[in-house]
């Protein structure tokens, strides 16, 4: 649901917008089509985009809280959401055609991939893997995971976390709105590079980052195979 709303307001949004544009017999007054237009794409268009992400997140803590997932997977969640956000409106643009796929590759966060990968994992079946009234549905989809690969998969998912906020430029812009600090969100500006630097290992690249991502997908992707498997194997 929340990908067809998302392509319809990316795709189709502007459709609307023009048959409104036709219906209203705007083109008989000079300069009246513009600001229907403007009004339609500066600000419904945005408000469908952040709904569609507000359902989307709801929809992913209620999922988190059904199968039972610590709540810093929600936490982390939100984050990778609002670190896309910027990504994600770039698609406003397709009606006009200046998006272009360069762009669209040449931006893509990693904090989007993360989200699009826990996303996959959860639209997985896992509780009908479940085993009702024991030890996994106490601890939730990943307890037959071994020990090591469950922290490993969690370490992935907070260094992401913390990398994502490092180099998003919005980072101390909203810190400081919400705590009414200049002083804060300067501090935290200032230290955004160096933690950007240490977090990617003093290699000055993205290449540890997408290296702890693909421990991330294979930690999802063993904790579905894991768990489909469980109650399939004869005791």
């Amino acid at each position: 649901m929340c990908i067809a709303s998302f392509m319809f307001f990316a795709i189709y949004f502007d459709y609307i917008t023009w048959a409104m544009v036709q219906l209203s017999g705007c083109a008989q007054v000079a300069g009246s089509c513009g600001r229907i237009g403007a009004r339609m794409s500066g600000e419904f268009k945005p408000l469908g985009f952040w709904a569609t992400g507000a359902v989307m997140i709801a929809c992913t803590v209620m999922r988190i809280r059904y199968l039972r997932l610590h709540v810093g997977w929600a936490l982390a969640a939100a984050v990778w959401f609002l670190v896309s956000a910027p990504f994600l409106m770039l698609f406003d643009d397709m009606w006009s055609g200046q998006l272009t796929f360069g762009a669209v590759f040449s931006t893509v966060p990693i904090a989007f991939l993360y989200l699009v990968a826990f996303a996959i994992y959860l639209s997985f079946p896992l509780e009908e893997h479940t085993e009702r009234g024991g030890e996994d549905e106490e601890e939730g989809p990943m307890a037959r995971l071994p020990e090591r690969l469950r922290l490993a998969t969690g370490l992935a998912a907070l260094h992401s976390v913390l990398l994502s906020l490092a180099i998003a430029p919005e980072f101390p812009k909203v810190v400081t709105q919400l705590s009414e600090s200049v002083g804060l969100g300067e501090m935290l500006s200032n230290a955004q590079p160096t933690a950007a630097y240490l977090l990617n290992f003093g290699t000055g690249g993205m290449a540890p980052a997408y290296a702890i991502l693909a421990i991330f997908i294979a930690g999802l992707g063993a904790g579905v195979v894991t768990r489909t498997n469980a109650l399939s194997v004869p005791a």
